[in-house]
Protein backbone atom coordinates (compact mmCIF):
# COMPACT_ATOMS: atom_id res chain seq x y z
CA UNK A 1 0.00 0.00 0.00
CA UNK A 2 3.01 3.01 0.44
CA UNK A 3 3.50 1.87 -2.97
CA UNK A 4 0.12 3.47 -4.38
CA UNK A 5 0.19 6.13 -1.36
CA UNK A 6 3.55 7.49 -2.78
CA UNK A 7 1.15 7.99 -5.89
CA UNK A 8 -1.05 9.68 -4.14
CA UNK A 9 1.08 12.01 -2.46
CA UNK A 10 2.48 12.81 -5.97
CA UNK A 11 -0.54 13.60 -7.43
CA UNK A 12 -1.10 15.61 -4.80
CA UNK A 13 2.08 18.05 -5.44
CA UNK A 14 0.61 18.51 -8.88
CA UNK A 15 -2.55 19.20 -7.71
CA UNK A 16 -0.80 21.77 -5.47
CA UNK A 17 1.07 23.59 -8.81
CA UNK A 18 -2.21 23.55 -10.80
CA UNK A 19 -4.38 24.92 -7.81
CA UNK A 20 -1.57 28.00 -6.77
CA UNK A 21 0.51 28.19 -9.30
CA UNK A 22 -0.47 30.68 -11.95
CA UNK A 23 2.82 30.27 -14.19
CA UNK A 24 2.17 26.69 -13.77
CA UNK A 25 -1.27 27.02 -15.46
CA UNK A 26 0.02 29.07 -17.64
CA UNK A 27 2.50 26.27 -18.66
CA UNK A 28 0.11 23.79 -18.89
CA UNK A 29 -2.41 25.34 -20.97
CA UNK A 30 0.67 26.23 -23.66
CA UNK A 31 1.97 22.64 -22.91
CA UNK A 32 -1.20 20.92 -24.30
CA UNK A 33 -2.15 24.03 -26.97
CA UNK A 34 1.37 23.16 -28.56
CA UNK A 35 0.28 19.16 -28.03
CA UNK A 36 -3.23 20.22 -30.14
CA UNK A 37 -1.30 21.68 -32.39
CA UNK A 38 1.24 18.80 -33.06
CA UNK A 39 -0.69 16.78 -34.20
CA UNK A 40 -2.77 19.17 -36.14
CA UNK A 41 -0.01 19.76 -38.48
CA UNK A 42 1.25 16.48 -38.55
CA UNK A 43 4.40 17.19 -36.95
CA UNK A 44 6.85 13.93 -36.97
CA UNK A 45 6.85 11.29 -34.46
CA UNK A 46 10.41 12.39 -33.00
CA UNK A 47 9.41 16.09 -33.48
CA UNK A 48 6.42 15.50 -31.08
CA UNK A 49 8.78 13.77 -29.06
CA UNK A 50 11.09 16.64 -28.96
CA UNK A 51 8.26 18.77 -27.81
CA UNK A 52 7.26 16.60 -25.34
CA UNK A 53 10.70 16.45 -23.60
CA UNK A 54 11.04 20.15 -23.95
CA UNK A 55 7.08 20.72 -22.17
CA UNK A 56 7.84 18.09 -19.68
CA UNK A 57 11.24 20.04 -18.66
CA UNK A 58 9.82 23.28 -18.02
CA UNK A 59 6.88 21.86 -15.91
CA UNK A 60 9.62 19.98 -13.34
CA UNK A 61 11.43 23.48 -13.45
CA UNK A 62 8.34 24.79 -12.51
CA UNK A 63 7.68 22.64 -9.48
CA UNK A 64 11.44 22.53 -8.29
CA UNK A 65 10.78 26.29 -8.43
CA UNK A 66 7.60 25.81 -6.25
CA UNK A 67 9.14 23.38 -3.85
CA UNK A 68 12.61 25.73 -3.14
CA UNK A 69 10.26 28.57 -2.64
CA UNK A 70 8.22 26.57 0.31
CA UNK A 71 11.28 25.19 1.90
CA UNK A 72 12.95 29.31 1.65
CA UNK A 73 9.38 30.64 3.38
CA UNK A 74 9.10 27.44 5.49
CA UNK A 75 12.69 28.11 7.07
CA UNK A 76 12.71 31.79 7.08
CA UNK A 77 10.07 34.81 6.87
CA UNK A 78 12.89 37.63 6.85
CA UNK A 79 15.10 38.67 4.61
CA UNK A 80 17.89 36.48 4.11
CA UNK A 81 20.53 36.99 0.92
CA UNK A 82 20.98 33.38 0.67
CA UNK A 83 17.14 32.84 0.54
CA UNK A 84 16.47 35.37 -2.03
CA UNK A 85 19.82 33.64 -4.60
CA UNK A 86 17.80 30.53 -3.81
CA UNK A 87 14.42 31.94 -4.87
CA UNK A 88 15.75 33.62 -7.99
CA UNK A 89 18.17 31.18 -9.03
CA UNK A 90 14.87 28.55 -8.58
CA UNK A 91 13.32 31.24 -11.21
CA UNK A 92 15.83 31.28 -13.38
CA UNK A 93 15.64 28.03 -14.09
CA UNK A 94 12.37 27.95 -14.98
CA UNK A 95 13.36 31.26 -17.43
CA UNK A 96 15.61 29.30 -19.24
CA UNK A 97 13.73 26.05 -19.49
CA UNK A 98 10.86 28.67 -20.77
CA UNK A 99 12.49 30.20 -23.47
CA UNK A 100 14.03 26.43 -24.54
CA UNK A 101 10.55 25.44 -25.41
CA UNK A 102 9.78 28.76 -26.88
CA UNK A 103 12.67 28.10 -29.27
CA UNK A 104 12.12 24.51 -29.71
CA UNK A 105 8.64 25.54 -30.96
CA UNK A 106 9.39 28.24 -33.27
CA UNK A 107 11.85 25.99 -34.62
CA UNK A 108 9.05 22.84 -34.85
CA UNK A 109 6.38 24.99 -36.36
CA UNK A 110 8.37 27.45 -38.44
CA UNK A 111 9.36 25.71 -41.10
CA UNK A 112 7.74 26.67 -44.38
CA UNK A 113 5.71 29.54 -42.82
CA UNK A 114 3.38 27.00 -40.71
CA UNK A 115 3.15 29.19 -38.18
CA UNK A 116 1.84 31.79 -40.07
CA UNK A 117 -1.10 29.69 -41.34
CA UNK A 118 -1.50 28.51 -37.47
CA UNK A 119 -2.27 32.04 -36.89
CA UNK A 120 -4.33 32.82 -39.77
CA UNK A 121 -6.35 29.66 -39.03
CA UNK A 122 -7.09 29.98 -35.89
CA UNK A 123 -8.08 33.53 -35.44
CA UNK A 124 -10.82 33.28 -38.12
CA UNK A 125 -11.91 29.86 -35.80
CA UNK A 126 -15.18 30.74 -33.29
CA UNK A 127 -13.56 27.67 -31.43
CA UNK A 128 -10.52 29.06 -31.05
CA UNK A 129 -11.83 31.91 -29.20
CA UNK A 130 -14.09 29.96 -27.12
CA UNK A 131 -10.65 27.41 -26.55
CA UNK A 132 -8.25 31.22 -25.48
CA UNK A 133 -11.01 32.53 -23.07
CA UNK A 134 -11.31 29.04 -21.19
CA UNK A 135 -7.59 28.80 -21.16
CA UNK A 136 -7.71 32.66 -19.78
CA UNK A 137 -10.30 31.40 -16.91
CA UNK A 138 -8.05 28.73 -16.21
CA UNK A 139 -4.37 30.35 -15.84
CA UNK A 140 -6.67 33.32 -13.97
CA UNK A 141 -7.21 30.30 -11.21
CA UNK A 142 -10.71 31.48 -10.62
CA UNK A 143 -11.74 27.93 -10.30
CA UNK A 144 -9.23 26.91 -7.91
CA UNK A 145 -10.24 29.53 -4.97
CA UNK A 146 -11.08 28.16 -2.11
CA UNK A 147 -13.36 30.38 0.38
CA UNK A 148 -11.60 32.31 2.74
CA UNK A 149 -11.57 31.20 6.31
CA UNK A 150 -12.65 33.30 8.79
CA UNK A 151 -10.24 33.15 11.31
CA UNK A 152 -11.49 35.91 13.82
CA UNK A 153 -14.47 33.92 14.78
CA UNK A 154 -17.55 35.67 13.52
Amino acid sequence: MAFFRSFKYAFFGVMHCIKTQRNFRFHTFAALSAMILAYEYNLSQTEKLVLMFTIVFVLISEMFNTAIESVVDMKTQDYNPLAKIAKDVAAGSVLVSAFAAATTGLVLFYNDGVIWQIVFDYIKNPLFWLYAAAGLVYISGILFREKEVNTNGK
